[in-house]
């Protein structure tokens, strides 16, 4: 405002927002996983709204947010721009103004939280496909529950990937204050010395549990795939809780229940009832990188002849645990021999 020439009032847009939140989280003052809660809350929604919504224009915007992370040798910078322009373009969709200020907001402050797990492990963008891949099909389908599923699911897999992310870094839940986010290469380097193993465990019961939970334990990315929908949803939010035997801690492990969002994988664990082998098998297919191998610890004949099925007999692997578990409940295991695998 100036001497005389009136009052101006400048309207209002997410910058209003975004610098605020992002020195909160700096300082400390505000965890990342409080921002994970708040798009929980809105960004649910906004999928249902949005599967309802949506124009032929909107859905051809995402789609070319998807496309835009299926780029060869992506950038941490692109990565993290096509994430959130795929998060953009939905709340658009979803026509409220209000959510897509809200929600874009949200989404701008979590690229430099992006940016910095991006350059750790480059399968965040595999991670991120499937999800964008589901919402949009539910989109296209105008099925609202099928969409904000899919939502709800990329959320928790996205915040499960952050707590691992800080837990091997050994950061606080806030972005460091002296976090050096400008200053990362154009391109991700894969010199990383000696880089962990993507492992998916399927069938996270006692012994896909224990597997994973100690391979997460000694820096593997373990990702678990099973149809228990409250003990995924307990390992999602708490992390896999670990006693006896091993000692006492939370395994970061990433936890799903649909084997098409599970991360491409070097090694596929099948931990899975030995009376479905099939099902192990196709969800395989989901997860094994071309250059990855199968390795099943079920008992019974005839699982590996299902198994090298898809891959082929050279790629699938059979073995024996001898270790013993007891699930307590939903996110909970306790180990009751010490074994040899």
């Amino acid at each position: 405002m100036r001497p005389s020439s009136g009052t101006y009032i400048r309207g209002f847009h997410r910058e209003m927002m975004t610098g605020p939140m992002s020195l909160l989280l700096r300082s400390g003052t505000l965890r990342t996983e409080d921002v994970h809660e708040g798009r929980e809350v809105l960004e649910v929604e906004i999928a249902g709204i949005a599967s309802g919504r949506a124009s032929a224009k909107d859905m051809e915007a995402m789609e070319e947010s998807i496309d835009a992370l299926k780029a060869p040798q992506i950038s941490a910078l692109e990565f993290a721009e096509a994430d959130v322009a795929f998060h953009r373009r939905l709340a658009e969709a979803a026509g409220n103004r209000l959510f897509s200020v809200l929600a874009n907001a949200l989404n701008d402050v979590m690229i430099e939280v992006g940016l910095l797990a991006y350059e750790h492990n480059e399968s965040s963008v595999e991670r991120a496909l499937p999800y964008h891949s589901w919402i949009l099909e539910n989109v296209r389908k105008r099925g609202v529950e099928g969409a904000r599923r899919a939502m709800e699911e990329h959320l928790r897999s996205s915040l499960a990937q952050m707590r691992l992310f800080a837990a091997q870094q050994r950061l606080p839940t806030a972005i460091p204050a002296n976090a050096d986010v400008a200053g990362l290469p154009e391109r991700h380097s894969y010199d990383r010395g000696n880089p962990s193993m993507q492992f998916t465990v399927i069938g996270a019961g006692n012994m896909g549990c224990i597997d994973g939970g100690n391979l997460a334990r000694i820096g593997e990315q373990v990702a678990l795939l099973d149809v228990w929908e409250d003990h995924v949803r307990r390992i999602q939010n708490k992390g896999l809780e670990i006693d006896g035997l091993h000692g006492t801690f939370v395994a970061p492990v990433t936890a799903i229940s649909d084997a098409a969002a599970a991360p491409k994988s070097d090694i596929v664990l099948i931990c899975a009832n030995t009376y479905s082998p099939r099902d192990g098998a196709n969800a395989a297919r989901f997860a094994l990188k071309d250059s990855g191998f199968v390795l099943t610890l079920q008992n019974g004949p005839g699982n590996v002849e299902i198994l090298t099925e898809a891959p082929g007999k050279d790629r699938v692997m059979a073995g024996l645990s001898f270790h013993s578990a007891d699930l307590r409940g939903p996110g909970e295991i306790t180990p009751a021999n010490r074994g040899r695998t």
